[in-house]
């Protein structure tokens, strides 16, 4: 049970890690005055020091502070598409001109309800790094051990992959799970594992997943290809078909169901094995 809570704590930081990198502070003063980057240096009550990203460092009074928040970091491409947003509102003769042009431009750049309504609205960043993270349970539908076959086998499982979203269609990169076996089921009977006899696999995969539509709600097709290792070592592949629901720009959920395919290496029952799984899961992208 110890190497299950370890290899967990293991997967819960490097997911969590790299989405802490994508926040930043940004530091509201009393002159209306705001400067976004990353604290250095605090000392309470006293005064702070904050470096923005074109590397400079600024000390501000804490007298002068009238709140700080985190926020997550615009990607170039999605800081130039709201400047286009900006011109197209105050240029263009249609019903935005009425509606934007009576209010202070930096009170939209938070509004995420207004920029919705903008009919050129992405529901993906255009590109750049993008994360995932899921859970969901695989029901087994057939294993084998050489010439004897049974129904399956049974596992939780958890992923999470990182890459590059190369446009709003097309995602590729590297991720790592977590699968812990429940037990298998034989005819009508079913055998549950226990802690001494628990079975883990590690899968590393490579990722690939493309959206059919830029839209709130969008169908994917999802492709996992690579090794497991740790308990059962072996070829792993996991396509799947979901919907993704969508949460502002650059978040959102989704629902998969998918088909696992995983082999055995001889050297575990010596000879050749399998273990096959119609997998459902939900997962968060960000």
């Amino acid at each position: 049970m110890k190497k299950i809570v370890f290899l967990f704590i293991l997967l819960f930081a490097a997911t969590f890690g790299s989405m802490a990198q994508d926040y930043q502070e940004v530091v509201y003063l009393t002159d209306g005055s705001i400067i976004k980057g990353f604290i250095i240096e605090q000392v309470p009550d006293d005064y702070l020091k904050i470096e923005t990203a074109s590397g400079k460092i600024y000390t501000i009074e804490m007298y002068e502070v009238e709140k700080i928040i985190k926020e997550r970091q615009r990607s170039r491409t999605q800081t130039n598409r709201r400047q286009n947003i900006d011109r197209y509102r105050y240029n263009s003769n249609n019903r935005y001109n009425d509606r934007y042009s009576s209010r202070n431009r930096s009170d939209y750049y938070d509004d995420e309800y207004d920029y919705d309504e903008y009919k050129n609205y992405s529901y993906f960043p255009n590109r750049g790094y993008k994360g995932f993270i899921d859970l969901g349970y695989s029901y087994g539908t057939e294993s084998k051990i050489g010439s004897y076959s049974f129904s399956g086998e049974d596992r939780v499982e958890f992923s999470t992959s990182h890459g590059i979203l190369i446009n709003p269609y097309f995602f590729v990169g590297l991720g790592m799970g977590f699968h812990y076996y429940t037990g298998y089921h034989d005819g009508d009977d079913y055998y549950y594992y226990d802690d001494d006899n628990a079975v883990i696999e590690i899968p590393i995969f490579g990722h690939i997943r493309s959206h059919f539509i830029d839209k709130r709600v969008s169908p994917f097709a999802d492709v996992k290809l690579g090794y497991s290792v740790y308990d059962v070592t072996g070829l792993y592949f996991s396509p799947s078909v979901g919907c993704r629901f969508a949460k502002g720009s650059r978040s959102a959920f989704w629902i998969s169901l998918g088909y696992t395919v995983q082999q055995i290496d001889e050297s575990y029952y010596n000879t050749s094995a399998s273990s096959n799984a119609v997998s459902l899961k939900i997962g968060w992208d960000f």
